[in-house]
């Protein structure tokens, strides 16, 4: 036993060095697999939920082929949380910066002061160089057709709103649902600023193949938000913007957070609603 924990503590020690001289060229690459050793100021608990964390993200970065402005979160957080070297903070933070400038504003806005003092100087400098406001890339729609820009942002969401859903083990995994639901409040936040004037993006603007998109994001959303998007979604079925399947699943899944209750049957293992509620919610919306 006494050798075992000899061999352990010098693999340790060689993975430590080896992080310690990582750079920004090297970061994305070299810190694969490394977690910090235990603090003592670090409860076991959240040691552990941290370490699970971090495998989960390098696993991700294995599988997409590259770190995303997720990732580089995940990282950031992790290593800070479990008082890991300043450096390595410091390197997370600056990549994601790099890598994706407007993204990493919407983190920091939904989550400000997270690194200011534990890297201030970079923190200043990125302060100082930030994106003035934190609102999805000017979109307007062009003439005679799908906005090639608009449909380039909404894979993005696309692909956000379904970065830790498509895990086999997602609704078990806390860390994940974790991740996944500050990418759904960043995509909140994106579409807040795309729909200020209160009309659906469907069909119309971006193609039948991505009409679903923002549906998926107020699907995915507080019961507030979806209190506040449903007369949208019904307005853009109307208009053909939409098809009213996501409608119907929308409400069922706004009833279920109000009430605990559905219309349609989407949700499952939900009970429906009385019959009565159920046919003033057909007739409101106009859905058979």
């Amino acid at each position: 036993m006494p050798k075992l924990a000899g061999l352990l503590g010098l693999f340790c020690a060689i993975q430590l060095s080896a992080v310690e001289n990582l750079d920004l060229k090297t970061f994305d690459e070299g810190i694969l697999d490394y977690l910090p050793p235990a603090a003592p100021e670090v409860q076991k608990e959240v040691y552990e939920l941290w370490c699970e964390r971090l495998k989960q993200t390098y696993s991700s970065i294995r599988r997409e082929g590259r770190p995303n402005i997720g990732d580089y979160w995940n990282l950031a957080r992790g290593f800070q949380t479990l008082g890991a070297d300043t450096h390595l903070v410091r390197l997370a933070f600056l990549r994601a910066s790099q890598s994706d400038p407007e993204g990493w504003a919407e983190y920091m806005e939904m989550l400000p002061h997270t690194f200011d003092r534990w890297i201030p100087a970079e923190w200043a400098e990125w302060e100082h160089s930030r994106p003035n406001e934190v609102v999805a890339e000017e979109v307007l729609e062009e003439e005679g057709g799908t906005n090639p820009g608009l449909r380039t942002l909404l894979r993005r969401m696309d692909e956000d709103d379904k970065r830790y859903r498509k895990e086999p083990d997602f609704l078990e995994n806390p860390p994940a649902i974790e991740a996944q639901r500050i990418l759904d409040r960043q995509n909140m936040a994106r579409l807040d600023s795309l729909i200020a004037g209160g009309e659906y993006i469907g069909r119309s603007r971006v193609g039948p193949e991505l009409e679903h998109v923002a549906w998926a994001v107020i699907q995915h959303s507080t019961l507030q938000d979806m209190e506040r998007y449903l007369p949208v979604v019904a307005r853009a079925v109307a208009r053909d913007e939409l098809h009213e399947t996501p409608l119907r699943m929308l409400i069922d899944r706004w009833l279920l957070h109000k009430e605990g209750t559905q219309v349609f049957g989407s949700q499952e293992g939900v009970p429906l609603a009385p019959k009565n509620r159920r046919e003033e919610l057909r007739a409101l919306y106009n859905l058979e």
